[in-house]
């Protein structure tokens, strides 16, 4: 894995089209619907990089009306949400890394 922020080069934007993209996002919910946190919206075609900002983003502090989403071509690879204890169905275990060997 790079070391610092080297996977900030990794990056691309938001709307690139095209296969193995990872975005990794927080939605936070409300009645009637839910809204994407755009700071937190990050899209890019490196697993390393995805791993690192979800690291990042696992770590930081919401309530429990947020949900960490990290998706690959459209497909949900794994939610995490906010202010949860580890035996809370949607909480996801900050050691277990969300995408699978394949990626």
């Amino acid at each position: 894995m790079a070391s610092g922020n080297d996977w900030c080069s990794k990056l691309v934007p938001w709307n690139t089209q095209g296969y193995d993209m990872y975005r990794i996002y927080v939605l936070r919910q409300r009645r009637g619907g839910s809204d994407v946190l755009h700071k937190t919206r990050t899209q890019t075609p490196s697993r390393a990089a995805a791993l690192a900002v979800w690291s990042e983003l696992r770590a930081a502090d919401y309530d429990d009306s947020h949900i960490l989403l990290i998706s690959r071509d459209g497909k949900r690879l794994a939610s995490h949400r906010y202010a949860t204890s580890p035996d809370h169905p949607e909480h996801f275990p900050v050691d277990q890394e969300p995408l699978d060997e394949a990626g």
